[in-house]
């Protein structure tokens, strides 16, 4: 059972555009995607008990997404 080990967590990095490299994506399509995902895993029956973050990167080239329990080699 996953849920018993609370130290086990990944973190992916989304990336949508090269790192600091401009142009980065604008406010309006950050938080756009950022509700389409966060929506998306909260509803979704695999990974909505897994997921601990989903959220922008402050330089707005992607997202972070931290995920409990997981097989990194198996999600990626």
């Amino acid at each position: 059972d996953w849920s018993s080990d609370v130290c086990s967590s990944d973190l992916f990095d989304l990336r949508m555009t090269r790192p600091n490299k401009e142009p980065v994506m604008n406010t309006a399509e950050v938080h756009t995607l950022e509700h389409l995902g966060a929506t998306f895993l909260r509803n979704h029956p695999v990974w909505k008990d897994r997921v601990i973050y989903f959220g922008p990167m402050g330089c707005r080239t992607g997202f972070y997404l931290i995920l409990a329990g997981v097989d990194r080699k198996s999600v990626v």
